[in-house]
């Protein structure tokens, strides 16, 4: 740089990622979060939902088979008190975590409050999501898009429609 230093960025991994998966997605999310964890370097103590034990084992057994090795991966089942208990300890360098608002503050107030350096956590706690209806929609395609998006998994997806907004010229007539 113009003042000497030295910037060199080099790929690698933090250590051992802690993933603590919810219940609604016991696979997709928890295997998305595993293997985002693995392929970037990292160890992972992987954490099912307490209702889905099972599905966790079984990734993890399966990634073993593959050829992850039981030393990199190790699935952690448990509550919430195994959960903490993971994300305060010393090896933790890093959480994905999706679910609550509320716990996800919680891990971050741990992370923050932690002796060494700032551990990166990942967040999914849903949100308010929205769908935009412009001038051009057909009511028909519009009703249909709602009722799949709001309702298809009973409204348990973190993308599940949460606030519609219709354009004033369209509004009317989707009232009806």
């Amino acid at each position: 740089g113009p003042t000497g230093e030295l910037n060199h960025w080099q790929p690698r991994g933090r250590g051992v990622f802690v993933c603590i998966a919810p219940w609604n997605f016991p696979l997709a999310i928890f295997g998305g979060q595993v293997m985002a964890a693995l392929v970037t370097g990292n160890a992972v103590a992987a954490k099912s939902a307490p209702q889905t034990p099972a599905i966790g084992d079984r990734l993890v057994r399966l990634l073993h088979l593959c050829g992850v090795p039981t030393g990199v991966l190790q699935h952690v089942p448990g509550d919430g008190d195994t959960g903490a208990a993971l994300v305060a300890h010393r090896a933790c360098a890093g959480v994905a975590f999706t679910g609550s608002s509320a716990t996800a503050k919680q891990i971050q107030r741990v992370l923050a409050n932690g002796p060494g350096p700032l551990v990166p956590l990942i967040a999914e706690t849903g949100g308010i999501n929205a769908m935009v209806v412009d001038s051009s929609a057909l009511p028909e395609q519009v009703v249909d898009s709602v009722i799949h998006s709001a309702f298809h998994s009973a409204g348990q997806r973190c993308s599940a429609l949460r606030l519609l907004c219709l354009h004033s010229a369209v509004a009317e007539d989707m009232e009806r």
